[in-house]
């Protein structure tokens, strides 16, 4: 069996790690993914140590996984920024590198990110748009209670 880590939060100085993971993810699974990849390519440095720092500011969720110290899976999510909506959580980018699929990673991912939404006080909605192809995360999704 694999030994895989949960990660609440990345430091900002893997930035490169994460980068490294999200065009992964974005190159390996391309109708997954709202974003393209060359949007992808198009971030600057400073804006993946943002997203990192971000969510160490507990102002957005960037749960990964790691086997071996090296990141094979990840999942977001970020918080309405408007007064009237800050109930809502969004979930975003759920991905497990393909050699690690089918270990219970992406359920550690979601009930992990789920728990720190949660922890961030005054959620009463977490949205989760999947694009209709990805028949497993919707299965997934729908068997850990999303409609």
């Amino acid at each position: 069996m694999k030994e895989i880590k949960i990660i609440e939060s990345l430091p900002v100085e893997r930035w490169g790690e994460y980068k490294n993971l999200y065009l992964e993810m974005v190159k390996g699974e391309p109708l997954a993914f709202s974003e393209t990849l060359d949007e992808t390519l198009k971030t600057k440095d400073d804006e993946w140590e943002k997203e990192l720092q971000e969510a160490l500011d507990k102002k957005s969720v960037l749960i990964f996984a790691e086997h071996d110290g090296i990141l094979i899976g990840m999942g977001g999510a970020s918080f309405h920024r408007l007064e009237k909506m800050k109930h809502n959580a969004f979930l975003s980018s759920l991905y497990v590198n393909h050699e690690f699929r089918g270990l219970g990673i992406g359920k550690q991912i979601i009930e992990k990110r789920e728990e720190l939404i949660l922890q961030h006080g005054g959620i009463k909605n977490i949205f989760c748009e999947i694009i209709e192809t990805q028949i497993a995360s919707i299965e997934l999704h729908k068997k850990l209670g999303f409609e």
